[in-house]
């Protein structure tokens, strides 16, 4: 019994997900989607995302995909790419395009590094956001570093101090719904004391021939319906704060861990 009752979760837990999966993947803008794959010198069948939609069955664009693909690609594989690559600091698969001029193409991306690599260029670099690619010639690179580097620190701690708002926005709003659960939850609990027929202290009382439930509204029912139809109102206010204090709890610890993360980085930039 128990056994049957684990393969039933798992297969409507797989359901559920492959449900969202789909969602997700049929709201895709397919052509874009494509196109940036193509642009980071990758072949759709490795990519993760597409392979996921794919076996999770969606219907989505495969044809747009293809062709924002092949725009992408010509782009990637233009003879000045290379270049523009190592200017903007970035790796280039060079095994991705079909070209006899392979080691042109390793020359202009080199030519490009040289230009990213130029220490006066470093903090700028540093300060954007983006990790470095350890692609700098040996020659270049400790100068370029210290200028990258002062900027990288720069941005983490601009990064720590937002995310430490968002934490406490979060928790601030965290502490409020929990408020609001325990009254909906009292309420609740009230509501069904009254129909187990047991005496004691509620916040429950009749007058005049009405029920009157609940301790921040003075709900009024005349009917037994009317009170069931306000059990599956609480029961339903209940599950959805439950699931937005789960969101907001979720937000919050991914936050903690990218301060966690920055402050790890910036000790050692800073050693």
């Amino acid at each position: 019994m128990k056994i049957l009752a684990l393969i039933i979760i798992l297969v409507t837990s797989t359901s559920c997900s492959n449900y969202f999966m789909r969602k997700k993947c049929e709201k895709k803008n397919w052509f874009e989607y494509g196109q940036s794959v193509a642009l980071k010198g990758l072949r759709l069948g490795s990519d993760q995302f597409y392979n996921q939609c794919k076996k999770a069955e969606a219907e989505f664009d495969e044809m747009s995909a293809d062709q924002g693909f092949k725009k992408g690609m010509n782009t990637y594989c233009s003879k000045e790419a290379p270049y523009d690559y190592g200017k903007r600091g970035k790796p280039y698969n060079f095994e991705f395009c079909d070209h006899t001029y392979i080691a042109k193409m390793k020359s202009e991306h080199k030519k490009g590094l040289r230009v990213y690599c130029r220490p006066s260029n470093g903090f700028p670099e540093g300060i954007k956001g983006d990790p470095y690619n350890k692609l700098c010639p040996m020659d270049m690179e400790a100068k370029f570093l210290k200028g990258f580097n002062k900027g990288r620190i720069k941005y983490l701690r601009s990064e720590i101090v937002k995310y430490r708002h968002e934490v406490r926005d979060l928790e601030r709003d965290i502490k409020k719904k929990e408020y609001d659960l325990r009254e909906y939850k009292t309420d609740l609990r009230d509501l069904n004391y009254h129909y187990s027929d047991r005496a004691g202290r509620s916040s429950i009382s009749i007058e005049n021939g009405r029920i009157y439930i609940g301790r921040r509204n003075r709900n009024r029912f005349r009917t037994k319906e009317e009170v069931d139809s306000e059990r599956g109102r609480l029961e339903s206010e209940v599950r959805s704060l439950e699931s937005r204090v789960s969101s907001m709890e979720r937000k919050r610890s991914v936050a903690r861990e990218k301060i966690r993360e920055f402050e790890k980085e910036i000790a050692i930039l800073t050693e």
